[in-house]
């Protein structure tokens, strides 16, 4: 008679991620762990206060890309490794991810600027 498995996996490190204008990509060293069944990609923002599992990736992936992003919002990720007997890792350290915004910009319009001689200073309007 074989005992239950209760040893959770060991969990993964997030090593890298890439974060430009439409996407994050997090590229992570997988649980070495032998009987991992799947890895759950976790992500919440700001405003979240619990984590939401956004995907589910077979084990041995090592990369995602987040392709339902909004510019301008600050993303957490993470992820934990689930083995074949149900138990979670702990979470890997999560980062954060800010896409940035480079569509066109509205130009600046009347700028000016003056000296002030007596404090060595600038002044801008």
């Amino acid at each position: 008679m074989c005992r239950p498995d209760s040893n959770s996996p060991a969990p993964a490190v997030i090593y890298d991620f890439l974060v430009p204008e439409k996407s994050v990509t997090l590229n992570w060293h997988c649980s070495p762990s032998s009987d991992v069944a799947i890895q759950r990609i976790l992500r919440r923002t700001e405003s979240d206060s619990q984590w939401f599992v956004i995907d589910s990736l077979k084990p041995g992936v090592g990369k995602y890309v987040e392709l339902k992003v909004v510019p301008k919002t600050t993303y957490y990720y993470s992820l934990v490794s689930v083995d074949s007997s149900g138990n979670i890792s702990k979470m890997a350290s999560s980062i954060s991810a800010r896409p940035y915004y480079t569509s066109k910009r509205e130009s600046v319009k009347q700028f000016t600027a003056k000296y002030n001689r007596k404090s060595n200073s600038v002044t801008l309007n």
